[in-house]
């Protein structure tokens, strides 16, 4: 014989839910057959898609590798008053922030903002610890949609300086976002950039530790 347990799982951000499980044995052939079962641990076992580990950082400082965007294609699409806009367009596989700080070096970018939209892979945002002056890392392992990154240009000892910010959607709908550390594009990303013609400069703000924009400059 079998016997059927009803169970109730109740959780704090769905409505509770209730099922009947069969636990027990069966007979078959005068031998006791053992009947599948299941264990709550079955119902729901996420992926591992966003990640916050606990300890590690990343500074301010860190440096940002060069040639991790070897897909990416610029071109000039407006140039109006001193303003140039370019479309910078990446490749499966390149890398973000990589690509775009090669871009402001190789155009001579001293002053710049920027928007974009597409697809990646994985990513590295953080969040900014303001008392201990470093960044906390988010990982995202899966593909998401960028529903936008944001930043500007400037430059910190005459070399230009990328920020920016990404904020991602996930196939259930939510969202992750923050400073982008890294990224990688799949198919494509595609950012539209305003080189502007008055330079602006960067300054290292020793509360935060991090190089901030200096308009008196």
């Amino acid at each position: 014989m079998s016997a059927a347990q009803t169970v109730e799982i109740k959780g704090d951000e769905s409505p509770n839910l209730t099922f009947t499980l069969q636990v027990g044995s069966s007979w078959s052939g005068g031998s006791r057959v053992p009947e599948p079962s299941i264990t709550l641990d079955d119902l729901d076992k996420p992926e591992p898609e966003t990640q916050l580990i606990q300890g590690e950082t990343i500074s301010p400082a860190r440096p940002v590798p060069p040639g991790l965007a070897p897909g990416m294609q610029v071109k000039l699409v407006s140039e109006k008053a001193g303003e140039k806009v370019y479309a910078v367009i990446f490749s499966r596989n390149d890398e973000v922030l990589s690509g775009l700080t090669d871009f402001a070096i190789k155009y001579k970018v001293a002053s710049a903002h920027f928007t974009g939209i597409g697809a990646i892979k994985d990513a590295t945002v953080g969040w900014l610890d303001l008392t201990a002056k470093n960044y906390h890392p988010i990982h995202v392992d899966q593909q998401v949609e960028v529903l936008s990154i944001i930043g500007d240009v400037a430059t910190f000892n005459g070399k230009p300086v990328v920020h920016a910010h990404m904020v991602l959607g996930k196939r259930d709908g939510s969202t992750v976002g923050g400073h982008l550390w890294e990224a990688h594009v799949n198919p494509t990303l595609e950012v539209f950039v305003s080189v502007d013609p008055i330079p602006l400069k960067k300054k290292l703000d020793d509360e935060s530790g991090m190089k901030v924009i200096d308009p008196t400059q």
